[in-house]
């Protein structure tokens, strides 16, 4: 009988154990707090109204959005960007205005207000515009390439 009574007991003690232990498993998952994705709403006239962000080019660059699987920014273009490479990352285009002439791989094509072109990782791509011309763009990478990783092709001597 010795045995059941202490059974019992353990049951007992178990079973408030059991309803103890749980909450303080969650909060200890808790104590690591994860930002939920956000909904984020852009509008464009505030945006340029401020300073863009820095930027090695001539162009002007607006964040718009970044996250760990994506980077959205606004870019207004100018001049030429010359051949480059983003090895880690999907780089992808949407004309808002102006014209564009994209230079993707093997592709020469100009881009207008509406177009849109994605250009795969590790292919080599550039962009120009008239003199005096801007493109207003937005610029989409996912993942966001590491500027670091970015390669540009050595000029050839002629």
């Amino acid at each position: 009988m010795k045995k059941v009574i202490h059974r019992r007991r353990f049951l007992k003690q178990a079973g408030a154990f059991a309803l103890i232990l749980p909450p303080a498993l969650h909060a200890a998952e808790v104590a690591a707090p994860v930002s939920a994705p956000r909904t984020t709403i852009v509008r464009t006239r505030e945006l340029m109204a401020r300073e863009p962000n820095p930027s090695s080019t001539e162009s002007q660059v607006w964040r718009l959005h970044q996250s760990a699987t994506s980077r959205t920014n606004l870019v207004e273009m100018r001049g030429e960007l010359g051949k480059h490479i983003h090895p880690d990352a999907e780089h992808s285009l949407y004309v808002i205005s102006g014209d564009l002439t994209v230079r993707a791989g093997d592709l020469e094509t100009t881009l207008r207000a509406g177009d849109y072109i994605s250009i795969p990782a590790g292919t080599e791509h550039g962009y120009s515009l008239l003199a005096g011309k801007s493109a207003l763009v937005i610029s989409m990478d996912a993942p966001p390439y590491d500027p670091q990783k970015t390669t540009r092709p050595k000029k050839s001597a002629s």
